[in-house]
């Protein structure tokens, strides 16, 4: 696989991948842990809609600073790889589709985190979860791919890997299509947020 300037730029990402999903789970779970969810629940009967809405305002901000954290990490790592002329720029073929969804990929790390907070209920349960989801569901992977690659290409962190590069997605056994890799985002957001959906119907 050949030096991919904009993945090597957005390797600083990573320090924010768990930040951004401790925000989602803080954003669901806060409210149960303090009792506080019963006094939303009085003004706000729906749960359904308490819900969404929560969801709503975390993708948004999220949205929003996970680009504006994408963006900047990308414009420091060309800083440094112009020193040895190996910068590329936002209108180079495939840039900006590889920057923007680094960006998409902190927001669906806070909305899986969301999902977690309203399943669990439970701030440090909800986090832990998160982080084996992020983290050690790689490692998973990478045991098993003597049986089968699947796992693998179903895991969060290498559909990161092939959305916020330019070049990730050249055939390699364990990685995703870049079409699979949009998928299996999807179907992270339906999966958890779904669960988290069903969990906050259920009594506070």
């Amino acid at each position: 696989m050949s030096f991919d300037p904009v993945g090597a730029a957005l390797d600083g990402l990573g320090f924010g991948v768990l930040a951004f999903g401790v925000l989602g789970v803080l954003a669901t779970s806060t409210e149960y842990g303090t009792g506080l969810i019963r006094a939303t629940l009085t003004a706000v009967p729906r749960r359904g809609t308490v819900y969404a809405a929560k969801v709503l305002v975390v993708a948004a901000l999220t949205l929003l600073f996970g680009e504006l954290f994408a963006f900047i990490t990308f414009f420091l790592g060309q800083a440094v790889l112009s020193g040895r002329h190996l910068d590329v720029s936002l209108t180079d073929p495939g840039v900006l589709r590889a920057v923007s969804s680094a960006g998409l990929y902190l927001c669906v790390i806070a909305l899986v985190g969301s999902g977690l907070g309203a399943l669990i209920r439970h701030t440090a349960g909800a986090t832990a979860a998160m982080f084996g989801l992020v983290f050690l569901a790689y490692g998973i992977g990478r045991a098993l791919e003597s049986w089968s690659y699947v796992p693998s290409r179903l895991v969060l962190t290498n559909a990161a890997d092939v959305v916020a590069q330019v070049h990730a997605w050249a055939p390699h056994p364990r990685l995703p299509s870049l079409g699979l890799a949009y998928l299996d985002l999807a179907l992270y957001l339906a999966l958890f947020l779904g669960a988290g959906a069903w969990r906050a119907s259920r009594d506070a």
